[in-house]
């Protein structure tokens, strides 16, 4: 599972790196945070990378953010 995650991460960090210096489309970030990234967040180092996408875009799409933030609070802080 560590590799998986490991591989993961490389392949995601520079999407955040790009996404987070521009501006997408809501359905795009929507599809990303909740259908590619949300199942990783009980990754420390995923968990970053989804805090900084939802900082990054909070002011341009708030709802969708807490929406996507409880969505990872109700997937992972009881399971953990």
């Amino acid at each position: 599972m560590k590799t998986i995650v490991s591989k993961a991460y490389s392949s995601y960090l520079p999407i955040v790196d790009d996404i987070c210096t521009k501006h997408i489309s809501e359905s795009k970030l929507e599809y990303l945070l909740d259908t590619r990234m949300l199942d990783y967040t009980f990754d420390n180092r995923f968990l970053l990378l989804f805090k900084r996408i939802c900082r990054a875009y909070y002011e341009l799409y708030p709802k969708l953010i807490i929406s996507e933030i409880k969505a990872h609070k109700e997937m992972w802080e009881n399971s953990v």
